[in-house]
């Protein structure tokens, strides 16, 4: 990531992949909503990778902490992010 940014000054910001599978499919995982002690925002924590990433831009109000969600990841050029796509089922929202 650093020898793009380094190379192109002129990329779009939001320019991104979303995490595949070998033959080319959307890979959708399962995740718990945390947030660490002084973070303003909200992020997921998918236990099966060893993967704790922020949230990409939205409103999560309605997601508590601890609440079993279901997420795809996007490679962005300044880190990985991740975008909650459904809350798992018999899980309360606020």
């Amino acid at each position: 990531m650093n020898n793009i940014q380094t190379k192109f000054h002129n990329l779009n910001p939001e320019f991104h992949y979303e995490w595949k599978d070998t033959d080319g499919e959307l890979l959708i995982f399962d995740a718990t909503v945390v947030k660490n002690s002084g973070e303003r925002f909200k992020a997921i924590k998918i236990s099966s990778i060893q993967l704790t990433a922020r949230l990409i831009k939205g409103n999560y109000d309605k997601f508590v902490v601890g609440a079993a969600v279901k997420v795809k990841l996007h490679f962005y050029l300044y880190g990985l992010m991740a975008e909650i796509v459904q809350l798992k089922k018999n899980m309360r929202i606020n």
